[in-house]
C-alpha cells in the first residue's frame, strides 16, 4: 500500500541512493578480496590464476566488480526488508497496546517481521480501525456537550471542558443578579386547552425566554414548570453588580414586550380562548453555585437566600409587571424608571421589604 510506514533505513535511502551505495560496498569488497588474495597466496599463484601480479595495487576484474555488487545489493535489500518488518512490528505491538489501554476494540491480527509487508497492512488496518473510533468518540462528545449545554445550565457545559470529572466541578459563592418569572394564568390555560397546545405555548415562551435572557448575558439555570430561572454575572473583574443587575432588569422587562407580542400569535393559532400573561421578579445578592445531589443524580444549580427572595418577588408580581428588590434597584437606579411600593411582607422572612415595579429606561441611557 502507498501509505505503509517505511524503515529508518528506507527512509533515509532512497531506492537510488541505496544502488549508488550498494555498488560501492561492493567494489570495496573487491579490492579488499584482492589484497586479501595478494597476502596469501602471493604473486605467481595470482598469476597463474588470473594473469595478474598479486599486490596491494591490485584491481579486481569486471567480473568481480559485479558479483560484488550483486551480492552486497542482495544483503542490503533482505536486510532492509527485515528492519521494516521488524519495525512495522513493534509499531503495531505500541499501537496495538496504547489502544486497548483506552478501551478501544481492535482486530485480532499479530504479524510477523518475517513478513514485512503483511506487517506493515496490519499496522494500517490497526490505524483506520483506532481512527474510526476516535472519530466516533469525538462525534458522541460533541453530542454530548450538546445535549448538555441544552438540557443543563450552559455553564456546567462550559467548566466541565476544564475539568477531568464532575466531582471537579464543586461549588463556589458568587454575587449575582437571580431572575424568576412564570405566567400568569397558567393553570386555568391548562384546563382550557389541549394537551399538544399547552406544549406549543410553553415551548415558544421558553424559546422567546432564551433568546431574551442569552440576548442580555444571562444564563438559564432551570425551567420550573412554568416558571424560568436565569442567572445574571458581572463579567471578570467587576464586582460591583452593576452589569449584572443591569442586564437582569432588561431581560425582565424585554421579557414582558416579547410575551405580550406573542400571545397575538398564539391566538392565531389556538382557537380555545385564554388569558395570560407574565410576572417577574429580579434580587441581588449572594448565593452558592455549584453541584448537588447524591453519586446516583446530580443537579448543577443554584441555592441560598437570594434565590428564594427572587422567587418571592415574583410570585408577588402582578400580570405584567417586573417587581425588583431594593438592593437591585439601587445598583440601576441611573438606568431604569420605576415606582417605588409601599413595604411588603415576604413569604418565609420576617419583616418588611420595599420593591420597585420596573416602569421603563431613562432616556439617553441605552
Amino acid at each position: 500500500m502507498s501509505n505503509a510506514p517505511r524503515s529508518s533505513l528506507f527512509a533515509r535511502f532512497p531506492n537510488a541512493a541505496l544502488v549508488c551505495l550498494a555498488a560501492g560496498v561492493g567494489s570495496i569488497g573487491g579490492i579488499l578480496g584482492g589484497w586479501v588474495a595478494a597476502a596469501k597466496i602471493g604473486s605467481d599463484a595470482a598469476e597463474a590464476m588470473t594473469g595478474q601480479v598479486a599486490t596491494f595495487t591490485w584491481i579486481p576484474s569486471l567480473d568481480g566488480l559485479v558479483v560484488g555488487w550483486v551480492l552486497v545489493s542482495l544483503l542490503f535489500w533482505i536486510g532492509g526488508r527485515l528492519l521494516q518488518g521488524v519495525q512495522a512490528v513493534r509499531l503495531h505491538q505500541e499501537f496495538r497496546a496504547g489502544a486497548e489501554k483506552a478501551g478501544l476494540a481492535l482486530p485480532d491480527n499479530h504479524p510477523s517481521w518475517l513478513r514485512p509487508q503483511a506487517a506493515e497492512h496490519a499496522l494500517v488496518e490497526l490505524a483506520e480501525k483506532a481512527g474510526y473510533f476516535v472519530l466516533q468518540a469525538r462525534k458522541e462528545k460533541e453530542k454530548f456537550q450538546d445535549a448538555l449545554s441544552k438540557y443543563a445550565d450552559p455553564t456546567l457545559s462550559t467548566r466541565l471542558k476544564e475539568q477531568t470529572s464532575f466531582a471537579g466541578v464543586g461549588t463556589q459563592k458568587i454575587s449575582c443578579a437571580v431572575l424568576f418569572c412564570d405566567i400568569r394564568g397558567f393553570t386555568a390555560m391548562s384546563e382550557a386547552l389541549k394537551v399538544e397546545e399547552v406544549v406549543f405555548v410553553l415551548n415558544d415562551y421558553f424559546s422567546i425566554g432564551s433568546q431574551v435572557i442569552a440576548k442580555n448575558s444571562g444564563q438559564i439555570n432551570k425551567f420550573i414548570g412554568d416558571a424560568i430561572l436565569a442567572v445574571f454575572q458581572d463579567p471578570p473583574g467587576y464586582m460591583t453588580g452593576s452589569t449584572a443587575c443591569k442586564n437582569a432588569v432588561a431581560a425582565g422587562m424585554e421579557l414582558v414586550a416579547a410575551f405580550r407580542r406573542q400571545r397575538l400569535f398564539w391566538g392565531s393559532k389556538i382557537h380555545t380562548p385564554f388569558d395570560v400573561d407574565l410576572g417577574v421578579g429580579v434580587h441581588y445578592g449572594e448565593l452558592i453555585m455549584g453541584n448537588f445531589g447524591s453519586p446516583q443524580r446530580m443537579e448543577y444549580t443554584v441555592i441560598g437566600d437570594t434565590v428564594n427572595f427572587a422567587s418571592r418577588l415574583c410570585s408577588l408580581a402582578q400580570r405584567g409587571q417586573v417587581r425588583a428588590s431594593e438592593e437591585c434597584f439601587n445598583i440601576v437606579d441611573g438606568y431604569f424608571t420605576a415606582d417605588k411600593t409601599d413595604p411588603v411582607k415576604v413569604k418565609g422572612k420576617s419583616g418588611e421589604y420595599s420593591t420597585f415595579l420596573l416602569t421603563g429606561k431613562k432616556p439617553g441611557i441605552f
